[in-house]
């Protein structure tokens, strides 16, 4: 998971529900244009990583999500959809931004169309198995209607 000489916690900022109505306009334009657009941010999270230990670092935090229905006839378990590196003197804290992508919010049927996925999503940010080291960690849910 690795190493770190210093301690960071998460605090995160961001929606808790989102209608995919701007999703479904997209799609339905992109029928007739081939241009899907759905890399461009549907949601924002602003988190604050503050350094909690005695020693100046990096940090790379991490922001995955769990869809709906996750492990479940293809859905994946959680995605990792943006990452960043920070420097945190120690005591001191960093503000990052992460946008997901419409496509996150999307799936594919087997006829190979692509629809609106709605439900309870997850957002972790960092690892949850580095919670109990104090490496920063924290999950966000949000309703997509």
């Amino acid at each position: 998971y690795g190493l770190s000489y210093t301690k960071f916690e998460y605090k995160v900022k961001g929606p808790s529900h989102a209608s995919l109505k701007a999703i479904t306009s997209r799609l339905s334009k992109a029928a007739f244009e081939k241009d899907y657009n759905l890399d461009t941010n549907f949601v924002e999270f602003d988190l604050n990583v503050t350094n909690t230990g005695g020693v100046d670092s990096d940090d790379v935090v991490l922001g995955f999500f769990v869809p709906p229905g996750a492990g479940k006839d293809g859905t994946p378990l959680k995605m990792l959809y943006n990452f960043e590196r920070v420097f945190v003197p120690k005591g001191k804290s960093a503000r990052v931004r992460f946008g997901v992508p419409a496509l996150a919010f999307t799936q594919i049927q087997e006829n190979g169309e692509r629809i609106p996925w709605p439900g309870l999503y997850k957002f972790e940010f960092g690892l949850k198995e580095t919670a109990a080291f104090k490496m920063g960690y924290y999950e966000h849910s949000m309703n997509v209607y």
